[in-house]
């Protein structure tokens, strides 16, 4: 191991017990990144034991943090300068090589968070608690689906990894539920009036040539009874629709849940890559079945419209970062 690596090792239990310890013990283990697809996207799962440190930006727009000091500025500026200020490691070797994650941020951001970049945004305020948050993670474990090898990997110290590993090792030994069913109360939907006359106001807009393009979406709400847990609600999203990047995510009394088929971005080096989806049809009983609705997905023009639109979208958006002419499609 070489001078402040992370320190890496088989922590010898199944794989299947770390969504179960994301349910279980949230405020232990209150981030979980799961493959809980099948397939070549479907490679790891990651498990992240509480963060040392954490920054946030609420829905009234003040910084809050702990474990860290915040200074005069926003939440991107002081995320960057924490970012900055973390000495960076050696280039790993080993087992550390071979895992996608070795310690680091996990970051949350909210769409009411542009408006910390594009000042002249006047947008509503956020109805979640949290507009942004980052969470320093240093110790966590790592689930390879190829192989079924689960590692558990500290920055630090050797008594806090050990303390990690026996920590896994005892809690994975006392079974978990799956998650109970959910009971819903009630479900709040945007009248599609609502949603029919902003898609007017938009085709005016795009007429005048105030925009391009637009992406509108409509507000759906439910509403659970007493005694459904954040984790039963994943754990039936999970069952219906086992995703290759799906996530639940813990924090100051809020939870991000995710079941996307759908690669934001992938960094291998300098290099960056994005895997955009666009349109949608469930899957059916036969292949053939399958590949005629694939064609008719394929072929309908607001499918196509949607998913040109978002290569669009995030090619400009690369193009802000990378190198002049090194982005293509």
């Amino acid at each position: 191991m070489k001078p402040g690596e992370p320190r890496i090792s088989e922590a010898g239990i199944p794989g299947e017990f770390l969504p179960s310890l994301a349910a279980s013990h949230p405020d232990r283990y209150p981030v979980l990144l799961e493959s809980a697809a099948q397939g070549s996207l479907a490679r790891y799962t990651i498990l992240c034991a509480a963060p040392r440190a954490a920054l946030w930006l609420d829905a009234a727009g003040k910084i809050g943090a702990f474990g860290v000091t915040p200074r005069d500025g926003g939440f991107f500026e002081n995320l960057d300068a924490w970012t900055r200020a973390t000495p960076k490691p050696a280039p790993p070797g080993g087992l550390l090589a071979q895992i996608p994650f070795r310690g680091g941020w996990i970051v949350y951001v909210g769409y009411e968070a542009a408006a910390e970049i594009e000042r002249h945004l006047k947008l509503p305020p956020s109805k979640s608690p949290l507009t942004a948050f980052a969470l320093r993670i240093e110790h966590f474990a790592v689930h390879e689906l190829e192989t079924g090898r689960v590692f558990a990997v500290s920055e630090g110290s050797d008594s806090a990894h050990d303390a990690l590993l026996a920590d896994l090792v005892s809690r994975a030994r006392v079974s978990q539920p799956d998650g109970a069913p959910i009971a819903v109360e009630w479900i709040e939907e945007e009248a599609p009036e609502l949603f029919l006359d902003r898609v007017r106001r938009v085709q005016e807009h795009i007429a005048a040539g105030d925009v391009y393009q637009a992406n509108l979406s409509r507000a759906w709400r439910l509403h659970l009874r007493p005694g459904s847990t954040p984790a039963d609600v994943y754990a039936a999203l999970r069952r219906a629709n086992p995703a290759p990047f799906a996530a639940s995510v813990q924090f100051r009394g809020m939870t991000i849940l995710s079941s996307s088929p759908e690669r934001l971005l992938r960094i291998q080096g300098h290099d960056i890559s994005t895997r955009p989806i666009a349109g949608t049809r469930p899957r059916l009983a036969s292949r053939e079945r399958d590949e005629r609705v694939n064609a008719e997905l394929v072929a309908h023009p607001k499918e196509r419209a949607e998913h040109v639109m978002l290569i669009d979208l995030e090619r400009n958006d690369l193009g802000r970062v990378c190198e002049a002419g090194s982005v293509s499609v």
